[in-house]
């Protein structure tokens, strides 16, 4: 609620993932979209930084129909779908459709 009420009294936020998320959805809308807010995600060993926020569910919904795609077009079958192929070529599958 202070976020949106009065947003002047923060000027950095640490939170773990969940809140992190909370905040992710409710700040572009005080400054006018996602296009204006950029990214920033961190681990020990690596800082990765975008233009704009991309949110996890338009990139979960991307690999998903690439999944479905080399599952239809591609011929990479796994075990459990009546196939040879290993996790390992599936995936390897999958990235190169990403592209």
């Amino acid at each position: 609620m202070q976020l949106v009420s009065n947003t002047n009294q923060f000027v950095v936020m640490v939170a773990p993932n969940l809140y992190g998320n909370i905040i992710d959805n409710i700040a572009p809308g005080l400054v006018g979209g996602t296009g204006v807010v950029g990214g920033a995600f961190y681990t020990t060993e690596h800082a990765v930084f975008e233009k704009e926020e991309h949110h996890a569910f338009a990139k979960g919904l991307m690999i998903l129909q690439t999944v479905q795609k080399v599952l239809k077009w591609d011929r990479v079958r796994v075990n459990p779908l009546g196939g040879q192929s290993t996790i390992k070529d599936l995936t390897q599958a999958v990235t190169d459709n990403l592209r």
